[in-house]
């Protein structure tokens, strides 16, 4: 299970599975609404000293290599990474049960045809491929990082998912989809988490400012022709659900349909609210 027991002072403290973790949270500037909580954490990660520096994880007794936790049906494989992550992300909960009710009316409305077609860009270790995977689709999941790759293949095992349509591959996303558009790409719908920067495997650097549109242009050119939606979700700071939703607009407004937009909010255990990214999705008519 996942839970956020409480937020403040710029951090989050969460339980993941059989471990509590204390992390920061720049969001989080109200004081904690249950300060007693915070004895309960195994293991603390602070930032380091700048931009890109590794930060330091604390832990009572030794550090964990891993554990895992079933989190809305899904068995996720979690350790302490140098960025503080433990490689889930619990804010798209609501929009991962979303894609897994899309998928699961396609194919019950379709029963003849192949499953839907959903591609997962930016994948990470795989919350909406193991999400769309399970519901029934054929999924394709792409991320530059090899590391990432090799950790959905194990949360793939996890989850008995080897036998079902699901590959991932380790490669620069934009490239990727900018081969899939020399040949015609046919997908039924696309997720993508873009990171605010990033490198692909060969040192390609990735912005959302100047990365994102051209993206979402190649990505317009590669649904099927009755596609069912594009979902973008980001960390970017300065964004807001407004400008993210513009971008998609941009990009996708010539084929009909409606463009949502809104924050992803964490709601904790003692009552914190906490803001945690934004969401953008093009559902086509």
């Amino acid at each position: 299970m996942y839970e956020l027991i409480d937020a403040g002072h710029g951090r989050k403290l969460e339980r993941f599975g059989s471990r509590c973790i204390s992390r920061p949270a720049p969001a989080a500037q109200e004081p904690p609404l249950d300060p007693a909580a915070w004895a309960a954490a195994d293991g603390a990660f602070f930032p380091g000293p700048g931009e890109g520096a590794p930060g330091r994880w604390q832990f009572e007794g030794a550090e964990p290599e891993d554990w895992t936790a079933t989190i809305d049906g899904i068995v996720y494989e979690l350790r302490p990474t140098p960025t503080g992550q433990v490689g889930m992300f619990p804010e798209p909960a609501a929009l991962r049960a979303d894609l897994a009710e899309r998928v699961r009316e396609h194919v019950a409305r379709r029963p003849e045809h192949a499953p839907p077609r959903i591609l997962d860009l930016f994948c990470y270790t795989g919350g909406f491929a193991l999400t769309a995977a399970r519901a029934g689709a054929a999924v394709t999941a792409i991320d530059a990082s090899k590391p990432a790759i090799a950790w959905l293949r194990r949360n793939v095992e996890h989850n008995d998912l080897s036998d079902r349509p699901l590959r991932s591959i380790a490669e620069d996303v934009p490239k990727f989809v900018a081969r899939e558009r020399r040949r015609g790409g046919n997908w039924d719908g696309v997720a993508l988490d873009p990171p605010t920067f990033g490198r692909g495997p060969r040192g390609e650097r990735w912005e959302i400012e100047r990365g994102l549109a051209p993206l979402l242009r190649d990505v317009a050119a590669i649904l099927a022709q009755d596609a069912r939606f594009v979902l973008v979700t980001a960390h970017a700071e300065g964004w807001s659900p407004a400008r993210l939703a513009r971008e998609v607009d941009r990009a996708l407004g010539a084929r009909d349909g409606v463009t949502t937009a809104g924050e992803s909010v964490l709601v904790a255990r003692s009552g914190a609210r906490l803001h945690a990214g934004l969401w953008a999705r093009r559902d086509f008519s």
